[in-house]
């Protein structure tokens, strides 16, 4: 059964993609709109390391310029003739990414997906803007940034719609003009409060079964700097709404600051996530001082938020192996030393950091060497670029990579895993633990009903 609302959404969606396919948008854009992109690009703080999704973004007019910064950028847009006329500029210019037709009403990611979400002079053109926006705020990461360039009212575009509106057809119910993205007030009203949408992507992955949940305020890669206070300023009152909604939850905290982690402990944080082993060597005095849990981790002594450069552990393929071992397992015991239990130790090999792809698979081989030290393991794997290059695809397609090689690490032995998608991901394990004689099947009515 449909209903009216959805047919009105299927004709909409139908006949503003024919509208952007016909005339020469493409010629138009270059003229008029490419010049916004870069502006766009550098005031949202695109560089390497962002995941970045452009919607409603035409030919790429601020696509391309995020790609050229190195960012990991998808090119989303409802009509493929513009995405096809994007795609040979980009060739044209030696600049890749990903294109993919989308729906700005329905966007065809998971949630949390991109660090950064933009959109110039594009989704302003969406008629149901609280849908639109919704969706903007689905797909991109608690702490990410969302970024828009519209035309406003008062403009000349703004008074040319005016002019023409006594002329047009009226448009469907529920529909707003698209000047009204260059309001503030507009705007304001249609996003509400960014700590709404962390909140919602809480209650979501509780739900889906999240024994842990991560909070933190700084992204792993290259990017604009992050202050001490922002960071506290962007975790702790989180941590704080999360302890006292889920008393019972387990809490952790990424960070590698002790003065960070050391308030959102007492905010509530259950564990220490220190993702940049041991930049800062108070962390295990933090977790002992509040009996808290701590991840030991391994980057190869890479500076936090930096990418890998032509890392080297040797000719052999345990190089990286026997490395990871000795650091994490030097690590626990030190925190052990400094008064964190031994029970609330993890170690993490840390895929990705300070690793190129060779290591992360390499790691995955001998799991079992790293299960084998009697430290319980932590596995973060969920779409990371060693999954991406190993397959060669973009962001949006490692999810069967990444439950395989969680599968396999399970089986041998991995006790933990940080992840996105956490429905998917609780399936595998279960499938798993099922198969190994672990876990009881939910029900069995096959060949005995």
């Amino acid at each position: 059964m449909t209903s009216d609302t959805e047919t009105v959404d299927v004709a909409v969606v139908a006949k503003h993609r024919a509208m952007w396919a016909t005339g020469d948008y493409p010629r138009l854009a270059a003229e008029l709109v490419a010049p916004l992109g870069p502006v766009l690009v550098e005031a949202l703080g695109i560089g390497p390391g962002d995941r970045v999704l452009d919607v409603a973004a035409g030919t790429g007019n601020a696509a391309i310029p995020a790609a050229r910064t190195g960012a990991s950028v998808v090119a989303s847009d409802l009509t493929p003739e513009l995405l096809q006329a994007g795609e040979a500029v980009a060739a044209e210019h030696g600049v890749t990414l990903e294109w993919r037709e989308a729906d700005a009403h329905a966007l065809p990611f998971g949630a949390d997906e991109f660090d950064v979400v933009m959109s110039c002079i594009g989704v302003m053109f969406a008629p149901f803007h609280q849908r639109a926006a919704d969706e903007l705020v689905r797909v991109c990461k608690p702490g990410g940034r969302i970024g828009l360039l519209s035309w406003t009212p008062e403009g000349h575009i703004g008074e040319l719609f005016a002019t023409m509106k006594p002329y047009m057809a009226p448009p469907p119910a529920g529909a707003q003009p698209p000047p009204l993205w260059g309001r503030e007030d507009h705007v304001r009203a249609l996003f509400g409060d960014r700590a709404e949408a962390a909140k919602a992507a809480a209650h979501r992955v509780i739900a889906d079964g999240a024994d842990v949940i991560d909070v933190g305020g700084v992204k792993a890669g290259p990017g604009e700097e992050v202050s001490v206070d922002e960071e506290i300023a962007r975790v702790v009152p989180f941590i704080e709404w999360l302890r006292a909604t889920y008393p019972d939850q387990l809490i952790s905290v990424d960070t590698w600051r002790a003065v960070v982690a050391k308030q959102a402990c007492a905010a509530g944080a259950d564990l220490i996530n220190d993702t940049w082993g041991g930049h800062d060597p108070a962390l295990p005095e933090v977790a002992a001082e509040f009996g808290a849990g701590l991840v030991c981790s391994h980057t190869g002594g890479a500076t936090p938020r930096t990418r890998p450069f032509r890392v080297n552990y040797g000719t052999s393929e345990r190089g990286v192996v026997d490395a990871v071992i000795a650091e994490v397992t030097a690590a626990a015991e030190r925190a052990v030393a400094a008064g964190v239990s031994r029970d609330a130790i993890l170690i993490d090999p840390t895929h990705d950091f300070g690793k190129n792809t060779y290591h992360g698979l390499s790691l995955l081989r001998h799991v079992k060497d790293l299960v084998n030290t009697g430290w319980p393991v932590l596995m973060a794997l969920s779409n990371k670029d060693f999954v991406g290059e190993t397959l060669g695809v973009g962001l949006t397609e490692r999810l069967e990579g990444t439950l395989a090689a969680t599968a396999l690490a399970a089986a041998d032995g991995v006790r933990m895993f940080r992840v996105h998608e956490v429905g998917p991901t609780r399936r595998v394990l279960e499938m798993v633990a099922s198969i190994q004689g672990m876990r009881s099947p939910t029900r069995t009515v096959r060949g005995l009903a």
